[in-house]
């Protein structure tokens, strides 16, 4: 096999190479080394193509928060109810636990929580994305045990409208009690699972009028995982 001769010369073989290489003929060795080279810079394949701007930091950001939800072990869970005929369904994300303190028998932990629900009135439907601090109390032991929550955080609604409420602004502040039982781990560790209710406030603190807030009463049943 004869190697064509590129713009800048013949291309010469090393009579030693730096690697070891047996049973292949040093004209493959050599095709093998230079093809990603000859593709786009001779006309030999197409040209790599880089990727746009946008593209480059869409894709880093899905990656770095895959990475970052992987490493956190996060806990799942699904919610919903009805409360005053405003239907509620969701999902929330527990991350790992940034405090945790035990005292006299009693665990006190807080956590980031992500949370996604659809808020439903007469055929009307809104979305409401938030992210909120969530603390939680309970026996610090393992198995089956109560436990007492609250959290505060902030909103984005969907739209600035739902049935006949009518929202000053698409932003909103949240807070959130609820009570439950836990069992099959210990709190903010894996294999945790809860079951209770929650009752949740949204409004935006009086920022612009009209500000008549939106609640909801939900059973929530989690896992951490």
């Amino acid at each position: 096999m004869t190697i064509a001769p590129t713009p800048a010369g013949p291309l010469e073989l090393p009579s030693r190479l730096p690697f070891a290489v047996e049973n292949v003929p040093r004209s493959r060795v050599a095709t093998a080394a230079i093809l990603p080279f000859a593709h786009g810079a001779s006309g030999v394949g197409p040209r790599c193509r880089r990727a746009p701007p946008g593209a480059r930091a869409a894709a880093g950001a899905l990656i770095a928060g895959a990475a970052f939800i992987c490493a956190a072990d996060p806990g799942v869970a699904i919610q919903g109810g009805e409360y005053k005929d405003f239907e509620t369904i969701g999902v929330q994300v527990t991350l790992n636990d940034w405090f945790r303190a035990e005292r006299r028998g009693w665990r006190l932990i807080g956590y980031p929580e992500l949370q996604v629900n659809r808020h439903e009135r007469g055929g009307d439907k809104l979305v409401q994305g938030g992210a909120f601090a969530t603390f939680r109390v309970d026996p610090a032991r393992a198995g089956l045990r109560p436990y007492l929550e609250a959290g505060v955080g902030a909103n984005l609604f969907s739209r600035g409208d739902l049935g006949p409420k009518s929202f000053g602004t698409r932003f909103q502040f949240g807070e959130h009690i609820g009570v439950g039982l836990a069992w099959g781990g210990n709190t903010g560790g894996p294999n945790d699972t809860w079951l209770g209710v929650r009752y949740s406030h949204y409004s935006n603190a009086g920022i612009k009028n009209p500000n008549p807030g939106l609640e909801a009463v939900q059973l929530v049943l989690g896992h951490r995982f």
